[in-house]
């Protein structure tokens, strides 16, 4: 499980990635993963938003999107995330 200081660093390297881009698709490996709403209407509403900022409170990582609305990521065991050009 990584550590506060792994977490900041993968909030670092990640954020100029990602900041202003668009969610053109999302792939759940396990779909259990979504605790609210349902993976249907995850996945609907997280498409074609804009990832308008990145922030890090404890060990979750924040994303902030054009609704308004934030997606909150715990990298749990592997503290990894796959990112996709």
């Amino acid at each position: 499980m990584p550590e506060l200081p792994e977490v900041e660093t993968i909030k670092n390297e990640l954020a100029p990635h990602i900041i202003g881009h668009t969610v053109t698709g999302v792939t759940l490996f396990w779909q259990g993963i979504v605790r609210q709403p349902s993976v249907e209407e995850f996945c609907s509403r997280l498409i074609g938003q804009k990832i308008t900022g990145m922030e890090r409170r404890g060990k979750y990582l924040i994303f902030g999107l054009t609704s308004g609305e934030a997606l909150i990521s715990h990298l749990k065991m592997t503290g990894s995330l796959l990112l996709k050009p």
